[in-house]
């Protein structure tokens, strides 16, 4: 499931102060940590997208608490098997919540760096940025990908950067992106699982961040579809193989 709010810009005055007062005191005070209020309300505002999405499923938690690993990668003691993955811009704030390990990033289109695209990409990837119609937006779509692998490994930024995605194909996980010009952002998920990816191309164009909420819902019902005929093809050539391997029952003498 991937709860987004782009409308960050039409917010008023009083949006801070109102998603402060919804936090517990320990993310209140990390909201605060940053030094400008705009990041005080994207730090708030990703919380709130968590509390949304853990509604939706249906989760009895209303305001988690976090426990993270020595790469700060955050995880929910409340909600064993449950992980999610928070991220924001200056236009957009998302969160993602599934249950394998999962990796969202958001980042608004900017100019394009030629520095950044040679100490980031591959050369595939340079070759590919530079051909396109809009290499800053292909720039980004790239980056966001790699940072949310990154989270799913939740391993932080590594010296294998250019190489990520790569890696990621080899590990069998899973990424789409999403391109909002409109807007101004990217958005890319990463998650290992079998239907995700062909559900949230198809529902983030046709219903935009209502679409994205119930990406992860539809993607888990298309799997338990194609899951089912597998079983049912499984079990019968187990029970053929059962037929074929036991002895024939001895015939009983006659009296």
């Amino acid at each position: 499931m991937l709860c987004l709010n782009d409308h960050i810009e039409a917010m008023d005055g009083d949006a801070l102060q109102r998603a402060l007062a919804f936090l517990p005191l320990w993310r209140r005070e990390r909201a605060l940590a940053y030094r400008h209020p705009e990041g005080q309300l994207l730090s708030a505002l990703a919380y709130i997208e968590l509390c949304r999405a853990l509604a939706l499923r249906g989760e009895r938690v209303q305001k988690p608490r976090f426990k993270c690993n020595a790469h700060g990668k955050p995880t929910l003691p409340e909600c064993p098997g449950l992980h999610f993955s928070m991220s924001h811009c200056r236009l957009a704030v998302g969160c993602m919540v599934s249950e394998k390990p999962c990796g969202l990033d958001i980042e608004s289109i900017r100019p394009l760096k030629p520095a950044l695209v040679q100490r980031t990409m591959n050369r595939q990837e340079q070759e590919q940025i530079m051909a396109s119609v809009c290499p800053e937006m292909e720039f980004i779509s790239l980056w966001t990908r790699k940072e949310a692998v990154f989270k799913l490994l939740g391993t932080g930024i590594t010296d294998n950067l250019p190489h990520i995605l790569c890696e990621a194909h080899e590990r069998g996980i899973q990424f789409s992106t999403i391109c909002n010009p409109a807007r101004g952002y990217v958005l890319s998920t990463a998650r290992q699982g079998t239907c995700f990816i062909p559900s949230v191309i198809p529902m983030g164009k046709l219903w935009g961040a209502d679409g994205l909420a119930g990406v992860q819902s539809v993607a888990d019902v298309l799997s338990l579809v194609l899951a089912i005929p597998l079983a049912v093809q499984v079990h019968k050539k187990i029970k053929t193989a059962e037929k074929q391997t036991s002895p024939e029952p001895a015939s009983l003498p006659r009296s």
